[in-house]
C-alpha cells in the first residue's frame, strides 16, 4: 500500500519514500516490517529458555530524520506481576536530527533494576558525514570500524543521559 513519510526497512534497511504504492518481497518468516523516519526501536538478544535469561546489552535501531522527536522504551521483568507494584521504567528519548548532527537525550522514570548495563546504538539514514560521537559531553572518533552497510554503531552505559552524533 501506499505509504505516508519515508519509511525504512526493517531487513534491508532499505529506503521508501512516502506517498508511493511499493511491492516489496520477503520470505514467509520475515514481517515486511517498515520503520517510519525518525524511529527509534529497541531489541533484545534472542533468548532461547528463559533461565538463559541474563541480558546485558540491548540494541537500540535509530533511523534518522531531519527534525525532532520523542520515543519510550517500557521495561520491566517481563516475567512477573512487578509492574502493578510500580516496579518498571518508562525510558524517554528525545531526538533531534539536522545536516550536521544527531542529538538523543535519555530519561528514565522509574525504579526497576535492568539486568543489562549497555546499549548498542546502530543509527541509519544519517544525512551528513559523521565524524565523532559524545557521551555525556566526552568525545570520542569514529573509526573505520564504526561504519557498516550505511549505518552508524558504538555502545553506550545505559546510564547516559546525552549522545551527540556529528
Amino acid at each position: 500500500g501506499s505509504l505516508g513519510g519515508d519509511r525504512c526497512s526493517n531487513w534491508t534497511r532499505d529506503w521508501y519514500c512516502g506517498g508511493v504504492e511499493f511491492i516489496i518481497p520477503t520470505h514467509l518468516d520475515q514481517w515486511p516490517f517498515l520503520n517510519r523516519a525518525g524511529t527509534l526501536v529497541h531489541t533484545d538478544p534472542k533468548v532461547q529458555e528463559v533461565v538463559e535469561k541474563q541480558i546485558r546489552e540491548i540494541t537500540l535501531y535509530v533511523d534518522f530524520k531531519d527534525g525532532e522527536w520523542t520515543s519510550e522504551m517500557y521495561e520491566d521483568a517481563g516475567d512477573n506481576f512487578g509492574y502493578k507494584n510500580g516496579n518498571y521504567n518508562v525510558v524517554r528519548f528525545e531526538l533531534k536530527g539536522d545536516k550536521k548532527s544527531l542529538r538523543i537525550r535519555q530519561t528514565i522514570n522509574g525504579s526497576f533494576v535492568t539486568e543489562y548495563d549497555k546499549y548498542k546504538i546502530l543509527i541509519h539514514g544519517v544525512q551528513f558525514k559523521a565524524s565523532a560521537y559524545s557521551l555525556d559531553g566526552k568525545l570520542y572518533t569514529l573509526t573505520e570500524r564504526n561504519f557498516a552497510l550505511n549505518v552508524i554503531k558504538f555502545s553506550t552505559p545505559r546510564n547516559v543521559h546525552e549522545i551527540i552524533l556529528k
